[in-house]
């Protein structure tokens, strides 16, 4: 019957994976592909893209099938021989074949295909660093353009994929800013950036303040017009999300507390973060930033509704953390008054 069809056409797509993936792990295999003259290095390149594109409308058919077209959102990559295989061929791919494909894949307007480009690139660029060489460089930043075509498109990408979007540009910044010829491009970004920020709250707008401040630490004075409206953001969006973790504050459902802790640690962290970058450039925001680090929430959490709460220590860490960046950042000119005005 239709059921057992579907349950056979499972297991042999599990069986294909599996033999996929002991292939594509072979060391023969990738010694043979790294021994490859150029003219066939391309062939293959392009065999091997061949296989990814088959290898993911096969996996995206398991995934429709398994959950009847309803993903949960934010459910992830399954782990499953197929989607290893997938990982593997992306592993083989050149660079040049790599940008192409997560280009290609961002472009789909399937949020199930864009997350697994951007975590492709994340798994990618933690095998990096800035000793990659400058044209490498650029062609990976090629990929800022596609990411914030995705962050722009607001609701219609998943709160999943804005936050990974989000977090490809981060760490695109923190390895490639070094080289003066990948500011622009970086600098290209920030708008887009600071209007998601500006835009969204809850994990997307804990990224997008993670992501402004690593952009202000790595590309520095070039960023103040987009830190006089980043900022003013951050600032706002504190308030509330301290007072929701207060200890006179009602008890959260568990996954409301764990989305308050990120928010909370993240703006903390990106307001402390963009003060140091920036000491004598932002004093205008000074008696904010030290009010909202004097909050009850950062020094005595409300209890949880469970044992332990994931973010708690983050939190109150990143709240010390701050107050002792504050402190030997911002000039005692600009600090003291404000001091003696909290008094």
């Amino acid at each position: 019957d239709a059921v057992a069809s579907e349950g056979a056409v499972r297991a042999l797509r599990v069986k294909v994976g599996a033999l996929l993936a002991a292939c594509l792990r072979s060391r023969a295999l990738s010694a043979q592909l790294q021994a490859l003259p150029p003219a066939e290095e391309e062939k293959v390149q392009k065999q091997l893209l061949a296989l990814l594109e088959k290898m993911l409308h096969t996996s995206g058919q398991q995934m429709e099938t398994d959950s009847d077209g309803e993903e949960e959102e934010g459910k992830g990559i399954r782990n499953s021989p197929m989607e290893e295989a997938l990982q593997l061929v992306a592993g083989l791919l050149s660079l040049k074949g790599f940008v192409g494909t997560v280009e290609h894949l961002l472009a789909r307007d399937d949020d199930r295909l864009r997350q697994r480009a951007v975590s492709y690139l994340s798994d990618k660029l933690q095998l990096l660093d800035a000793s990659l060489p400058p044209d490498h460089q650029e062609l990976l930043l090629s990929l800022l353009q596609p990411l914030s075509h995705l962050l722009r498109q607001g609701v219609r990408a998943s709160k999943l994929v804005r936050q990974l979007s989000l977090g490809g540009i981060q760490t695109l910044a923190r390895l490639f800013a070094p080289l003066p010829a990948n500011k622009p491009l970086l600098m290209a970004a920030a708008p887009t950036v600071v209007g998601c920020l500006e835009r969204e709250g809850g994990v997307v707008g804990a990224a997008a303040a993670t992501c402004v401040a690593t952009l202000v630490v790595h590309l520095g004075v070039a960023m103040l017009p987009h830190v006089n409206k980043a900022l003013p953001r951050i600032l706002a969006l504190l308030p509330p999300a301290l007072d929701a973790l207060a200890p006179s504050a009602p008890p959260l459902e568990d996954a409301a507390r764990d989305d308050a802790l990120v928010l909370a640690s993240s703006l903390v962290s990106a307001a402390s973060r963009i003060t140091a970058a920036l000491p004598s450039l932002v004093s205008p925001y000074i008696p904010a930033l030290a009010a909202a680090l004097t909050h009850p929430a950062l020094t005595s959490l409300a209890p949880p509704a469970r044992d332990t709460a994931p973010g708690e220590e983050a939190l109150l860490a990143a709240g010390a953390a701050a107050r002792a960046g504050i402190a030997e950042s911002v000039a005692p000119r600009i600090l003291v008054p404000v001091l003696q005005q909290a008094l």
